[in-house]
């Protein structure tokens, strides 16, 4: 049951006495001397918080190329597997492009880039993928 505010005595006997007469709808009787307990609660809060500055990461946009670190056999048709560079996720820096096929591998995920793809790294280190020649 809904409950607006709890602020005083007289807030808290308000709300006992609605539990007890919803109890004595619902039940058909009800033990006003009885303790009530509260088992369960939930409260909606909204308030005002600061809003987060991102800032977008440019020190690493003139890195070499990212390295794999390894290679491994993928398939990408039904038939027939190839070799493909396979690369850590934390080792990519903002400015870093990996043409497909590739996989980009981090501790939660994997994420395989096709042939005719290329992943971009942007400057919050989101990876893009997107067809290579509309990239």
């Amino acid at each position: 049951m809904p409950v607006a505010a709890l602020r005083s005595e007289a807030d808290v006997a308000a709300l006992a006495e609605r539990f007890h007469q919803a109890h004595r709808r619902r039940y058909g009787h009800m033990a006003a001397s009885e303790a009530i307990e509260i088992v369960n609660f939930q409260v909606t809060a909204v308030g005002k918080i600061a809003k987060p500055q991102f800032h977008a990461d440019t020190a690493a946009t003139d890195a070499p190329p990212p390295q794999p670190q390894a290679r491994r056999r993928a398939y990408f048709s039904a038939t027939e597997a190839i070799q493909v560079p396979v690369y850590r996720r934390s080792a990519l820096t903002a400015g870093a492009i990996v043409a497909g096929p590739a996989v980009i591998e981090e501790k939660t995920s994997t994420i395989v880039i096709y042939p005719g793809q290329r992943a971009a790294v942007d400057g919050y280190l989101n990876i893009e993928v997107a067809p290579a020649s509309g990239a």
